[in-house]
């Protein structure tokens, strides 16, 4: 005898179903067992993805900006709810005055409306200090809170692994029947990237062990179905050898930055091969992951393609809730931005000006060599321009 008379099939929760079994003696058995209902069982996820904006808020050119990009993600979070992610890769704040003025603040405020789920740390995160980006996710903070996790699994004091106040090694989202466990790490190696006065008391160990560490964490502590790696760097080595990993540390996909490529690429393995994806830079794609799912929430195989709006057309549209976000900040800085200081005589590229602001820290510093980051000259300077 089966007595679910406490399970309303109608609404998610979780109900005691009792078994009772008579044996040939006569002797009654009853065992009472729990079972959970769920709203809705999902046969794919999209994760949509962002890496690198450095503070692209606004559209200029190529750059959508986050108006644009915000139209996608609540489109797809207001129509499928339960199908829909939405993470980024670090990288996202550093970069544009309407948001370095805020010292990233602007663009928290932006992405908290853009509802995003969480946030990889990169390596110009700390180019301000790391505490003043750790400070938006410290609950006693006084001004805008990020509503979503700041994620760097392998980030740890010097000599220690004791990860800094307010980042996590893991997000876990709940869709449906699914659980999704994202680690964030970074790049093996980007210590060099970062300020040596930045850096000094922190180091990033390997983020293959700590990935597959945090993988198994999630599958057998929290019976997460899918896992997802988000790494701000791009080496093959990484991606290779967090698709090499297998039973409870198996990672499903895998999100790249920091080289600022766009591509989709695959890591073949047993079963189902693991996509990896980079976004370009500045919001000039979307990532866009499918992960086509089994009854019991295994992938089953995928789909991963960057979107523009050539590909999707509502990224040529205009979110009007995160236009008011930015206006609110644009109109404070809006003097700044139309103040001219200089005109360009010339027409420099690149690498001109690269030479030049070698020659100029070498003077400056009366030194007998300069050198200067070709990848710190983020673009050429027409004639004329201001």
């Amino acid at each position: 005898n089966i007595d679910q008379s406490s399970v309303d099939y109608e609404t998610p929760g979780i109900y005691d179903v009792i078994y009772e079994i008579r044996d040939s003696s006569g002797n009654l058995t009853r065992v009472t067992i729990q079972i959970e209902v769920f709203s809705e069982v999902i046969d794919h996820l999209n994760i949509f993805y962002i890496n690198d904006t450095h503070g692209a808020i606004l559209k200029d050119g190529q750059y959508m900006g986050l108006s644009a990009i915000g139209h996608l993600i609540l489109d797809e979070k207001t129509k499928n709810p339960n199908n829909t992610i939405f993470i980024a890769g670090g990288d996202i704040l550093q970069g544009s005055l309407l948001s370095n003025y805020f010292y990233g603040e602007s663009t928290i405020d932006i992405l908290n409306a853009m509802q995003l789920d969480s946030f990889t740390i990169g390596n110009h995160e700390f180019d301000w200090s790391l505490d003043k980006v750790t400070r938006y996710f410290d609950p006693s903070y006084e001004g805008i809170k990020a509503n979503f996790p700041l994620l760097g699994a392998n980030v740890f004091y010097k000599d220690t692994t004791i990860r800094p106040d307010f980042i996590d090694a893991y997000q876990i989202v709940e869709k449906a029947n699914i659980k999704i466990g994202i680690i964030g790490t970074m790049g093996y190696g980007l210590e060099s990237s970062i300020a040596t006065a930045m850096v000094e008391d922190y180091e990033f160990q390997d983020p293959i062990y700590w990935t597959g560490y945090y993988a198994e964490e999630l599958r057998v502590n929290h019976d997460v179905d899918i896992v997802l790696a988000v790494i701000h760097g791009s080496s093959d080595y990484t991606n290779q050898g967090i698709g090499a990993l297998t039973g409870q540390s198996r990672v499903d996909a895998t999100f790249n930055g920091h080289s600022h490529q766009n591509y989709v690429r695959f890591e073949a393995r047993t079963g189902v091969d693991m996509p990896v994806i980079q976004s370009s830079s500045n919001g000039r794609a979307v990532g866009k992951v499918t992960l086509n799912l089994s009854t019991t929430g295994e992938v089953i195989n995928y789909q991963a393609q960057n979107l523009t709006a050539s590909s999707d057309a509502r990224l040529s549209g205009q979110s009007a809730i995160i236009d008011a976000k930015i206006s609110y900040y644009y109109d404070q800085v809006e003097p700044l931005l139309n103040e001219v200081i200089i005109k360009s005589k010339e027409t420099y590229s690149r690498d001109q000006l690269t030479y030049y602001m070698a020659e100029l820290i070498r003077v400056s510093g009366e030194a007998a060599i300069g050198l200067h980051n070709f990848g710190g000259t983020r673009s050429s300077l027409e004639q004329n321009q201001n």
